[in-house]
């Protein structure tokens, strides 16, 4: 383990009898077998750090994880003067997928 506490290294302490199987990967050069790989995907509070074209990106990847008619639910915060989220929304569901359910 790293000497820095993660979320992971979190959980791992927290729960240590937990069954799950933590993995840590490049979004833009996740492993292959993980494509079209997922029923549900869920984001949260990580891409709205990203700048704009690069949070697109994140989201079309994230959007290859589900299968088909599967679901990412994305939980986010954003400035409202900066950007209205209505349009913000509509615009990232127009290119990234009718999939994609918005928690805001």
């Amino acid at each position: 383990m790293t000497p820095y506490i993660t979320h992971i290294n979190l959980n791992i302490i927290t729960y240590p009898d937990s069954k799950v199987n933590y993995l840590v990967a490049d979004l833009f050069d996740y492993p292959q077998d993980w494509f079209e790989n997922y029923d549900l995907v869920y984001e949260c509070n990580s891409i709205q750090v990203l700048p704009g074209k690069y949070r697109q990106q994140a989201l079309n990847v994230m959007v290859s994880l589900i299968t088909e008619n599967d679901q990412i639910i994305v939980s986010c915060r954003i400035l409202m003067p900066l950007i209205p989220m209505v349009n913000y929304q509509q615009s990232v569901k127009m290119k990234a997928s009718p999939w994609v359910q918005w928690i805001c």
